[in-house]
């Protein structure tokens, strides 16, 4: 009698032993699947960083627009002051419609 209790006892425990052994793999992939969402999550926060460390700020924007914006008027300030020189040497000189428009007389 004995000796059927314990042969009961061995083939229980070599059944939960196999039952448990079975039951690790599901376990194992969650915590598989967890340590790769940690892994992704920490990947995804340094390519945040990253993107945020080296996109330029609103205010370097907005001096690259002034710096563009101040480089055209200056052009356009030395073409305009060319014009109107040349303006007035033509009227100093009395060049067009003038009495001595065809030179000096």
């Amino acid at each position: 009698m004995v000796d059927d209790y314990v042969r009961a006892f061995m083939m229980m425990t070599e059944q939960l032993s196999a039952t448990m052994a079975y039951l690790m793999l599901p376990i194992g992939a969650m915590l598989d699947a967890k340590h790769q969402l940690e892994s992704k999550r920490i990947l995804q926060t340094m390519q945040a960083e990253a993107l945020k460390d080296y996109e330029p700020s609103d205010q370097m924007c907005r001096f690259g627009t002034f710096v563009r914006s101040v480089a055209q008027t200056e052009s356009r300030a030395a073409l305009e002051k060319g014009i109107v020189n040349e303006m007035l040497m033509e009227r100093y000189r009395n060049v067009n419609d003038g009495i001595s428009s065809e030179g000096y007389a």
